[in-house]
C-alpha cells in the first residue's frame, strides 16, 4: 500500500482563515486540513466529521450586504500592505472588484488561472474568465496602478511538479483533487510581488448557504467538505484570506434568506428548495448569488444555473483533463491513480474513482443562529 504521512500539525493548515476548520476522524482522533487528506487515512467513510470553530455570536446587522462588504474591503487594506485578488471570473471574486470600487481602496495585483490567453480562447477552461474578462478592464480604467497576471495552467503545473512534487501537499492544499488546484500550488514563481512581509491573496470563499430545519423550527449555516480550507489561491509566501469569512457577512448571508423565506409564499419556496426531505429547506448557491449576495451583478457560467449544477467531473471546462488525459499532466494522473488506489471504498460515490462519479459529501457541519 502507498503510504501517505497522515499526520498534520497546525502549521499545516491555512494561516490566513479567521475561523479554524477541518476534517475529524472520530476513530482515530486526527484532525485534517482537507476531506481528501482524511479520507485516504480512514477504515470507514462514517468515522469522518467535519468541524469549524465558527459560531454565531451575535444578531445579524442592520447595514445593507454591500456596506459590509465595503468595510471589509477597507480594513484588509488597512491590514496589508500588498493585495492581490485571485478572480476566476465569478461572482465571489467579482463582487470584491466592486467592493474595492466602493471603498475606494485599490486591489494591488489581480491575478487569474488561465489556459493560454483568455483573450483569444474563450472556450472550455477559460470560459467563464473570458466571458467576463470586461469586469477586470473596467476595474483596471478605474484604477490603473493595479496589475493584471495571468497564470496559465500548464505554466504553473510545470513549476509545482519541479518544486512540489509532493502528494501529501498537494492532498493538504487541494480540497476536491482537481488539477487547476494542484497548479496553483506552482505559481509564486509567476508573482514575484508577493515577497512581500505583508501581503495576502484574496479569494472569494468564506461565506456559507443556510438549511431551514422545520420540524425544529431552527435555522442554521452549514460547511461542506469541498468548502473545507479552500483556498482560491496559494501561496507559500503570503497567506490566503477568505474575504467573506468574517462573522458579519457569514450572519448576513443566513440572516437575508430567512427573511426571503419568511417573506415567500409555500410555492415559492417549493419551487427553490432543492432538498429531498420535505422537513428541510435549502437552495443552490447560484439562487443565493443573484437573490441575495449580488444582486444585479452580471456573470456568465459555464454549467451552472438557479436550477441546477452538475458535477465538476462533468463540466466542459475540464474536459482537457478530465476526459482527455493530456501526457502533459503524467504526474497528476499518478497521483490521481495513488488516491484511487489507496482511499477506502466506502468513500466513492460509484464507478471510475475521484474523476469518475467522485467522493462521497461528508455531512455537513451546522451552526444555528
Amino acid at each position: 500500500m502507498y503510504h501517505v504521512d497522515p499526520t498534520y500539525t497546525p502549521d499545516d493548515f491555512p494561516s490566513g482563515n479567521e475561523y479554524p476548520e477541518g476534517i475529524l476522524n472520530s476513530k482515530s482522533g486526527r484532525r485534517y486540513p482537507t476531506a481528501l487528506a482524511a479520507m485516504l487515512d480512514c477504515d470507514d467513510f462514517g468515522d469522518l466529521s467535519i468541524y469549524t470553530d465558527f459560531r454565531a455570536t451575535s444578531p445579524a446587522s442592520q447595514k445593507p450586504i454591500v456596506e459590509l462588504y465595503a468595510e471589509r474591503m477597507e480594513q484588509l487594506r488597512e491590514k496589508y500592505d500588498y493585495l492581490e485578488l485571485s478572480w476566476g471570473g465569478g461572482h465571489d471574486s467579482t463582487m470584491i472588484l466592486e467592493a474595492s470600487k466602493q471603498s475606494g481602496c485599490p486591489i494591488d495585483l489581480i491575478s487569474m488561472q488561465v489556459n493560454g490567453d483568455p483573450e483569444k480562447n474563450s472556450t472550455g477552461f477559460n470560459s467563464e474568465i473570458s466571458n467576463n474578462l470586461h469586469h477586470v478592464k473596467s476595474y483596471v480604467k478605474r484604477f490603473p496602478m493595479t496589475k493584471v497576471r495571468y497564470l496559465d495552467i500548464s505554466e504553473c503545473y510545470v513549476k509545482t511538479v519541479e518544486n512540489y512534487h509532493d502528494h501529501k501537499l498537494w492532498c493538504q492544499l487541494t480540497t476536491m483533487a482537481m488539477l487547476d488546484d494542484v497548479c496553483r500550488i506552482g505559481s509564486d514563481h509567476f508573482v514575484p510581488e508577493r515577497r512581500v512581509d505583508n501581503g495576502a491573496i484574496l479569494s472569494g470563499q468564506g461565506w456559507k448557504n443556510a438549511i431551514y430545519n422545520k420540524t425544529l423550527d431552527i435555522w442554521s449555516l452549514f460547511l461542506t467538505n469541498p468548502e473545507v480550507n479552500q483556498l482560491g489561491g496559494i501561496s507559500f509566501h503570503i497567506p490566503t484570506v477568505r474575504f467573506y469569512e468574517t462573522h458579519d457577512i457569514m450572519i448576513k448571508v443566513g440572516n437575508d434568506i430567512r427573511d426571503w423565506y419568511n417573506k415567500a409564499d409555500d410555492h415559492q419556496r417549493s419551487q427553490v428548495n432543492i432538498m429531498d426531505n420535505h422537513e428541510l429547506w435549502t437552495v443552490n448557491n447560484e439562487w443565493v448569488h443573484d437573490k441575495i449576495m449580488y444582486k444585479g451583478l452580471d456573470i456568465f457560467h459555464d454549467g451552472k444555473s438557479k436550477d441546477w449544477i452538475i458535477p465538476w467531473q462533468e463540466s466542459s471546462r475540464f474536459d482537457f483533463w478530465t476526459k482527455e488525459k493530456n501526457n502533459i499532466y503524467k504526474e497528476y494522473y499518478e497521483w490521481i491513480k495513488m488516491l484511487d488506489k489507496n482511499i477506502h471504498y466506502s468513500c466513492f460515490l460509484g464507478k471510475g474513482g475521484v474523476l469518475g462519479d467522485g467522493l462521497k459529501d461528508i455531512t455537513a457541519a451546522v451552526i444555528d443562529f
